[in-house]
């Protein structure tokens, strides 16, 4: 495949496939990933995904841009277990700096490696995040779900830093509905070090909302005919003043590495409650290509955008 910023070469196979190239891979989620978003800018990568029956696992390398001569790089793994009615699943990603590639590093890209015993053994503060995801159907419904775990202090002496989200969808004839919560915790997918805060090119690259928010999201997905395709969501959202990336690169100040957030004193997070909504129409009169159409309401504000998907 190779079109405009992207370009990647996959190799499919029954139990499988393995992709490498340029582009934003993600997450699946019924909407967006609390570990990697679809929104995320193209990057180079590499993924191998493998199933064998029940049992799936996953092995990716997301290379991100650097900072103050700092190369930057996210490795992940996924082991699942799935089939038609449910799956369960547990990530581990982590995301490190480097200058110059060695042994030390290589240790945190392996495809078993257990990334906290690499951490704490070969001595890289690096950020790592934990990701517990589920999905059950039932009849028409079907429930989903995610935990994610940045940071969690056994000793109680500094807050949580998680998220978790909760959904259900139902297909009603023609429409399929979805009603969704999220939560993120304040601190969720920073870091002291701002190298290792979860973004990417000033993009959140987790969940969009990045962190201290959370909304509740309403989507439905209507086929008119074999042509036409309706897609609405309102959403009810919940955050402080500062924008998603502010918020992740918010840290205490005097606040080190490695150190509790007892004896720190933390200012006060004022929360906005907004309101928005969306539609977007799909045409397509022919197999081969799509008409897209979109248009967004948020804070006011008006965003839309017309796009074109032709294939062969």
């Amino acid at each position: 495949v190779g079109y405009l910023q992207h370009s990647s070469l996959s190799y499919y196979y029954d139990q499988g496939y393995l992709s490498i190239g340029r582009g934003n891979p993600y997450y699946f989620n019924m909407n967006e990933s609390l570990l990697i978003n679809p929104n995320i800018i193209p990057t180079e990568y590499l993924w191998w995904k493998h199933r064998n029956k029940l049992l799936q696992f996953d092995w990716g390398i997301l290379m991100l841009s650097s900072i103050n001569d700092n190369n930057r790089m996210i490795n992940f793994h996924r082991y699942a277990i799935k089939n038609k009615k449910f799956r369960i699943g547990f990530s581990e990603a982590i995301l490190i700096t480097y200058q110059d590639w060695s042994v030390r590093e290589l240790a945190y890209v392996l495809p078993a490696s257990i990334h906290l015993e690499t951490e704490e053994n070969r001595g890289i503060n690096a950020n790592l995040i934990w990701l517990i995801d589920g999905m059950f159907k039932f009849k028409d419904w079907t429930y989903y779900g995610e935990i994610l775990i940045d940071d969690f202090a056994l000793d109680g002496n500094s807050p949580p830093q998680m998220a978790f989200n909760f959904g259900l969808g139902k297909k009603l004839k023609k429409n399929l509905i979805n009603i969704e919560y999220t939560k993120i915790n304040r601190w969720t997918g920073n870091h002291c070090d701002p190298e290792k805060v979860w973004l990417e090119s000033n993009l959140p690259i987790g969940h969009s909302l990045g962190s201290d928010a959370s909304h509740i999201l309403f989507s439905s997905h209507t086929k008119i005919n074999k042509n036409f395709i309706i897609e609405l969501d309102l959403q009810y959202l919940i955050h402080n003043d500062l924008n998603a990336v502010e918020r992740l690169l918010e840290w205490p100040n005097g606040l080190e590495c490695d150190h509790n957030f007892n004896n720190i004193e933390l200012s006060e997070s004022i929360h906005s409650h907004n309101f928005s909504y969306g539609i977007t129409i799909d045409y397509s009169h022919k197999p081969n290509y799509v008409i897209n159409a979109k248009l967004d309401c948020i804070r006011k504000d008006l965003f839309w955008g017309i796009g074109f998907v032709f294939s062969y």
